[in-house]
């Protein structure tokens, strides 16, 4: 395997490795909170007073985790491209990619801040969270509004790239209105409903992930695999089934 193999599968490596375990710590961690917090005030409930703050922090690491690795799915096709064509058949050249690169790590920069933000109350920071949380989403939205990123538009009811970005999305907003869920009871129902939707996704992601690694082919098969008709399934010297 080449360089840019290895790239190619940083994404999904990080995602099986790291983000998949952290979601079944906060899945676990968000049923022990709603029973604890349904339990009567008169009972001794046996799930420690602490479980809804680790809900909370294992949350927030889980809403960055996937928004990092989301910027290295997205940002593989882009600047791979680049690397295997060189700046002179880049679309858009040197100027584009350099643009891209700042819209990456500013993305970047945007969603670590907002985990680092943590406001002692929930009118605390709201503006900043606000902005932050509004210049990730964008910034992840706009980087994976690339040419070069595959987003499977014949088939976008099980696109990975669609099911990703409407996650990305419902996790920054769970993480930047996490003071007013911790104190607000509407907020709190608003973050169950979105986190059952998000949970659907996950896996989701997961099954149309595993997919598209059968269908991403090393760097010294494209030129091949490529010429294949992939949505009405046939390859080159084969008759159409």
């Amino acid at each position: 395997m080449k360089f840019l193999d290895w790239w190619a599968i940083l994404h999904p490596a990080i995602a099986v490795v790291v983000i998949y375990p952290i979601l079944g710590v906060v899945l676990r961690q968000a049923w022990l909170t709603r029973q604890r917090r349904l339990s009567p005030s008169d009972a001794k409930s046996k799930i420690p007073v602490s479980v809804g703050q680790e809900h909370s922090q294992a949350g927030r690491w889980l809403t960055t985790g996937v928004v990092i690795v989301s910027l290295l799915g997205i940002g593989y096709p882009i600047f791979s491209k680049f690397v295997e064509v060189g700046a002179a058949e880049f679309t858009g050249g040197t100027a584009r990619l350099v643009a891209l690169i700042l819209a990456w790590v500013g993305s970047l920069v945007a969603i670590v801040t907002l985990f680092l933000i943590r406001p002692k109350t929930p009118r605390e920071l709201r503006l900043p969270r606000a902005l932050f949380a509004i210049l990730t989403g964008f910034g992840v939205v706009a980087l994976g509004q690339q040419p070069e990123v595959f987003k499977r538009d014949y088939e976008a009811l099980v696109s990975h790239y669609y099911y990703g970005i409407i996650l990305v999305l419902l996790m920054i907003f769970a993480l930047a209105t996490l003071p007013e869920i911790q104190r607000f009871p509407r907020w709190r129902i608003l973050h169950i409903v979105l986190n059952i939707a998000a949970a659907a996704l996950f896996l989701g992601q997961g099954v149309t992930g595993a997919r598209d690694l059968l269908e991403i082919p090393l760097s010294w098969q494209k030129p091949t695999i490529y010429q294949c008709d992939f949505q009405n399934l046939v390859c080159p010297g084969q008759p159409p089934t």
